[in-house]
C-alpha cells in the first residue's frame, strides 16, 4: 500500500487528505507564520478577496512534524505520507500493551492486529488525515494512564486533542484509568487528581484558540461553524446515520471477525478489567457519536471509535481460545476468517482506488495556467483543497447554481479570478463501494482499477454539454482544454466567433 509514497491523492476521501496536505504544504514554505495561522490556498464564499482560507480548527502536525524532512527532499507527499504511517505503526504497539495489561499475548495480538488490518484504518493511516495522530495520542494517553503516570498521560491528550478536538470525550476512560490506577480513595483525592491531569490539555486548548483568533484574519473555517451549521438531533433518528456507522463499524471496519469477537463478548466471563472503565469506554464512545460522528458522518471519524471496539472483540478472542479444542469451532473460526480476508482486502482495494477520473487532464490543465492565476472551480465538494493541490493554485469552488450566473462571474472577475474550470469526479464512495463485498470480491485480485469509462452514473455531469455550467462558459469564456472530465476557460478573453 505503501508504494507510491509520492503519488498525489486520489483515493477515496481525497478532499481531506489533500486539506491536511495543503495546511502541511504551507507550514514547509512558510515557516511559522503557517504554524500559528494554518492556512489552505482555496478562498471560501463571503471571502472571495482573499487568496486564502484560514483554518481555526487543528495543529498542522503533519507540517510541524515532518517540516525537518521537507526541509532537505522536495518530496512533500512523501513526508506527509510516512508521518502518518510512523504514527499508525505506533497506534498499533500500543493498542497492544493496552490489550496486554488485561490479556493474554494471543488475543491481545488479535485486537491489535484486527484493528490494523481494518480497511479505514489501513487506507486512512496511510494518507495524511488528523485522525490517526490524535487517536495515537488518544491511546498513548490511555496507556499512561493505565499505569499511573499522570504527566505522561496527560502530555499525551494535549497532543491528542491539539491534533484534533473531536476526541475529547475519550478523555473520560483516561482520566477514570487514571483515577483507579492511583486508588484514589475519596472524592477530594479524585477532585484534585482530576484537576492535576486536566489542565494541560485544557490550557493547551485555551492557549491555541486564542493564538489562533490573535493572528487569523476574518474565516468560516472554524470548529464553532462546524458545530452549529452541520448535523442536527433528527439524524440519531435516522437509517442512513445507523447505516453509515454499522458500515463504517464491520464492513469497513473490524469485519466479520470484529463482530464474531463483540458478540462473543457480550457472554459472561472474568475479566480482569475494571468495570468502571469498561461503563467509561461505552459511555465515552456513546458520547462521540453524539456529539461528533452525528455531526460530520465522515468514516475517518471513526478511526478512534474502532480503536476502543477492538478491546471488546479481543475479550470475545480471549473466550473463543478455549472453544477451538472442538474441530467445529476451528472450522467455523478458519470460514470466518476467510470471509474477513476477503471483505478486507476487497474493501481496501476499493478505498484506495482513484477517485479521479482523468488526472493527466488536471495535470495539462494546471501547466496551461500562469502562476499567479485565480481559479473558479466548477466542483461537487464545498471545500475544493482537491483542486488547490491538483493545480497548485488559490481556487474558489462552486457546486450550486448562482441566481445569476452572469452576476455572478462577474463579480469573481473583478475580484481578481482569472480562470474557470470544470471538472468532474466520482463521489467518495462510488457505485462498486454501494454494491457491498459480495459485489467487490469479484474484483479482489486485481491490484489497480482501470480509469473509470466516460459515463459514471455517479459523476455529478458538470461537464456535460447539458450542463447549465458548461453553456454559460462555452457562450462566454475562451477554452483553453477541452477533455470528457475536464474543461478549462480563460476569463480574459471571450469565445472565437461560430
Amino acid at each position: 500500500m505503501l508504494f507510491q509514497l509520492d503519488a498525489p491523492f486520489l483515493s477515496a476521501h481525497n478532499e481531506r487528505q489533500n486539506h491536511t496536505f495543503e495546511m502541511a504544504r504551507h507550514v514547509f514554505h512558510d515557516g511559522w507564520r503557517s504554524i500559528v495561522t494554518p492556512k489552505v490556498s482555496d478562498s471560501m464564499v463571503g471571502y472571495e478577496a482573499q487568496p486564502y482560507t484560514a483554518v481555526l480548527q487543528e495543529v498542522p502536525f503533519h507540517g510541524v512534524i515532518g517540516w525537518p524532512l521537507a526541509l532537505f527532499t522536495s518530496h512533500e507527499r512523501a513526508v506527509v505520507r510516512l508521518v502518518s504511517t510512523v504514527f499508525a505503526l505506533i497506534a498499533i504497539q500500543l493498542l497492544y500493551w493496552i490489550l496486554r495489561f488485561w490479556l493474554p499475548p494471543a488475543p491481545s495480538a488479535a485486537g491489535a492486529i484486527l484493528w490494523a488490518m481494518a480497511p479505514l484504518t489501513l487506507h486512512f493511516g496511510q494518507v495524511p488525515i488528523p485522525d490517526i495522530l490524535c487517536t495515537t495520542g488518544m491511546l498513548a494517553s490511555f496507556w499512561f494512564a493505565l499505569r499511573g503516570r499522570l504527566p505522561g498521560s496527560s502530555g499525551c491528550f494535549v497532543f491528542a486533542v491539539l491534533a484534533k478536538m473531536s476526541v475529547i470525550p475519550f478523555g473520560l476512560p483516561v482520566l477514570v484509568a487514571l483515577l483507579i490506577a492511583r486508588k484514589c480513595g475519596s472524592a477530594r483525592q479524585g477532585m484534585l487528581l482530576a484537576l492535576a491531569w486536566g489542565w494541560a490539555p485544557l490550557l493547551g486548548l485555551v492557549l491555541w484558540t486564542g493564538v489562533l483568533y490573535w493572528f487569523a484574519p476574518p474565516t468560516s473555517a472554524t470548529i464553532l461553524y462546524i458545530m452549529a451549521n452541520r448535523g442536527n438531533w433528527i439524524s440519531l433518528v435516522g437509517f442512513s446515520f445507523y447505516k453509515f456507522l454499522l458500515g463504517c463499524l464491520f464492513p469497513f471496519g473490524l469485519g466479520v471477525l470484529g463482530f464474531v469477537g463483540m458478540a462473543l463478548a457480550l457472554r459472561a466471563q472474568q475479566l480482569k478489567m475494571d468495570q468502571r472503565i469498561k461503563w467509561a469506554i461505552l459511555w465515552s464512545n456513546i458520547f462521540y457519536l453524539i456529539l461528533v460522528v452525528r455531526k460530520v458522518t465522515e468514516p475517518q471519524y471513526m478511526l478512534p471509535m474502532l480503536a476502543w471496539c477492538a478491546v471488546p472483540a479481543a475479550f470475545g478472542f480471549n473466550l473463543l481460545m478455549d472453544k477451538l479444542t472442538r474441530a467445529a469451532w476451528r472450522a467455523a473460526l478458519a470460514a470466518a476468517l476467510a470471509l474477513h480476508v476477503l471483505v478486507a482486502t476487497a474493501l481496501t482495494l476499493d478505498l484506495k482506488a482513484s477517485r479521479v477520473p482523468a488526472y493527466p487532464d488536471i495535470e495539462s490543465a494546471a501547466r496551461l495556467l500562469p502562476p499567479e492565476a485565480r481559479v473558479v472551480v466548477v466542483y461537487r465538494f464545498p471545500c475544493g483543497c482537491s483542486p488547490v493541490v491538483w493545480l497548485n493554485r488559490n481556487i474558489l469552488a462552486i457546486w450550486e447554481l448562482p441566481k445569476s450566473m452572469a452576476g455572478r462571474f462577474t463579480e469573481l472577475h473583478k475580484i481578481g479570478f482569472t480562470h474557470v474550470l470544470i471538472l468532474d469526479i466520482e463521489s467518495w464512495h462510488n457505485e462498486n463501494s454501494s454494491g457491498g463485498p459480495l459485489a467487490l470480491a469479484g474484483k479482489l485480485f486485481q491490484a489497480l482499477r482501470k480509469t473509470p469509462s466516460a459515463t459514471r452514473a455517479d459523476l455529478p455531469g458538470f461537464t456535460e454539454p447539458d450542463s447549465p455550467f458548461r453553456r454559460y462558459c462555452d457562450q462566454n469564456f475562451s477554452p483553453m482544454l477541452v477533455t470528457p472530465h475536464v474543461i478549462l476557460y480563460s476569463m480574459n478573453s471571450p469565445p472565437a466567433a461560430r
